[in-house]
């Protein structure tokens, strides 16, 4: 079993107020059920951003994570809509590029998934529901939360 990203409450060393700690998606870890122990890995590649929320689902010796609410570059919270794949064997993650998804006005990109669910079925991750953005030009650009279209279905053998 594969334990991915998300987050936790870090108490501070002063002791006066608990903060969130993101972590790390190439910090995993990983549970044998042979002998019910816990170990850290460390994978490589093209990493996401550190994050939760995102769906995720497996297939053989892959898992696939979407989307989900992640920390930019510049440490900012931003919804998220990437598709990344982990290879459980060499512990390198890729970036996938899906192409051909139309929805949402969004040609060729799937639209922005928070706490969605995900599952693998015939050489495709399906994404169920979530949250994501939009704009909401009736509070001056304000970013307002919605539910997204119930289904979305991503290619992963291109």
């Amino acid at each position: 079993m594969f334990m991915v990203g998300g987050y936790h409450k870090q108490e501070n060393e002063a002791r006066l107020k608990d903060r969130d700690v993101t972590v790390d998606m190439s910090d995993i870890n990983v549970y044998s059920l042979t002998d019910a122990t816990w170990r850290k890995v460390k994978a490589t590649g093209d990493i996401p951003n550190k994050g939760s929320g995102m769906c995720m689902a497996s297939n053989r010796h892959f898992i696939y994570a979407f989307g989900g609410l992640t920390l930019n570059q510049a440490n900012m919270r931003e919804f998220s809509n990437t598709l990344h794949e982990l290879n459980t064997e060499s512990l390198i993650w890729r970036q996938l590029k899906p192409s051909g998804v139309k929805e949402a006005g969004m040609p060729d990109r799937p639209s922005i998934r928070d706490k969605a669910a995900m599952v693998y079925y015939d050489n495709a991750v399906w994404v169920f529901a979530g949250w994501g953005t939009r704009i909401d030009r009736t509070q001056h650009n304000s970013t307002v939360s919605l539910a997204v279209s119930p289904v979305l279905c991503v290619d992963t053998t291109a």
